[in-house]
């Protein structure tokens, strides 16, 4: 490694990985963030893992800047924009729900935004906002530091076998009583996952039509697959934890975790699409596979002990993303759902080279969410 090089990686390191404030003097002083005060931000919740291999534990966080502002030509271009798309007159539009629904898309995104965080006493720098104002990042830290963040009656041996949220927070340079909370969930090693897809395995949304997909995704009020929530909530009392996946931009999540909790399925982290309007509408319509894969990807090698449960539809791709995930991980997933809404035989080609490589009695074409009661995760080993 050159010279050059070696003190490039250096900074890298301190700038990720070291506390930015760990003076014990210091310990409840947050990062003065250099957000103006018409500017906001939001902790996306995220999840935290141990890792059996370097006794380390991985916090995920994911950091949004916006400023709430409205733009007119924003609103315009995508009022025009989905109303050309439903071929129908912009007065037509249901104002409300839309106003409700599109709010976040018409907001600025904020770029080049440091953000930092304080965990446990200690400050640390999770990198800058990206040109759709978001910045992830995995804070590893060891046993002794990961305590530090938990309340003084957490038992630490408990806390390491019992999902539960950690949080954390941050502030401004220019006010420092504006304060920003977020939160992570823990996750034990071993369990079982349920990672379901969103549009047309929960929620009525007509993927395959384009212009009924943007009707309920921008202007009808939410709809839920009918015995689905009940099945949840079945596993979670059964032991399983979820994560929800959806092509649907970041933009999007408050309507529909306000659709979760109204629906009454199960508290769940969720994986979404960036988005930035300028990009255009179309967007939207984009295949899952360029959020899924790597979701998944991320998700089986953070909890390699764990078992899975895929669930999607057949709407669009999710036995092609579900069968290239398979082909990689097949050991770890323990069942493969599609909700079955293209009218296909579970022996039609199409199932049959999706999921080649996985064991068919382990694949299930459902259309009434009866049929998968006989799963128990409690039985899941």
């Amino acid at each position: 490694m050159t010279g050059k090089r070696f003190i490039a990686f250096i900074f890298l390191f301190i700038i990720l990985y070291i506390p930015a404030n760990s003076d014990s003097n210091n310990r409840d002083k947050l990062p003065r963030l250099d957000i103006r005060s018409d500017e906001d931000l939001i902790f996306i919740p995220s999840y935290c893992f141990y890792d059996k291999a370097s006794n380390t534990y991985h916090i995920r966080f994911h950091a949004w800047v916006y400023e709430p502002e409205t733009s007119s030509k924003k609103r315009k271009l995508l009022l025009s924009t989905i109303s050309k798309s439903l071929d129908i007159d912009e007065n037509e539009i249901n104002a409300t729900l839309f106003e409700q629904r599109a709010r976040y898309l018409l907001y600025d995104n904020e770029k080049n935004k440091w953000v930092s965080v304080n965990y446990g006493g200690d400050n640390y720098n999770l990198g800058v906002t990206d040109k759709t104002g978001h910045t992830e990042r995995e804070l590893v830290l060891p046993p002794e530091i990961m305590k530090k963040g938990l309340s003084p009656d957490v038992n630490f041996e408990d806390f390491r076998i019992i999902p539960s949220w950690i949080s954390f927070r941050t502030g401004t340079g220019h006010d420092r009583t504006r304060i920003f909370e977020g939160k992570a969930k823990y996750l034990p090693p071993e369990g079982v996952i349920i990672v379901s897809d969103i549009d047309d395995t929960i929620k009525v949304t007509e993927v395959k039509n384009k212009k009924r997909l943007l009707e309920n995704t921008f202007l009808n009020p939410y709809e839920a697959v009918k015995g689905m929530s009940a099945l949840y909530r079945s596993w979670q009392t059964e032991g399983a934890d979820f994560f929800y996946l959806s092509a649907s931009p970041w933009q999007l999540y408050e309507p529909l975790t306000q659709f979760l909790s109204a629906e009454e399925f199960p508290d769940g982290l969720m994986q979404m699409k960036v988005f930035d309007l300028p990009s255009g509408v179309k967007i939207i319509l984009d295949s899952a596979e360029k959020v899924k894969i790597p979701a998944l990807r991320k998700l089986m090698k953070s909890f390699p002990d764990r078992k899975f449960i895929l669930i999607g539809d057949s709407g669009e791709r999710d036995p092609e993303i579900y069968g290239r995930i398979a082909s990689e991980f097949g050991d770890r997933i323990e069942w493969i759902l599609i909700r079955n809404v293209s009218g296909e035989s579970p022996d039609s080609k199409r199932f049959r080279t999706a999921l080649k490589k996985f064991p068919r009695e382990k694949f299930r074409l459902f259309k009434n969410p009866n049929e998968l009661y006989f799963i128990n995760v409690s039985e899941i080993k």
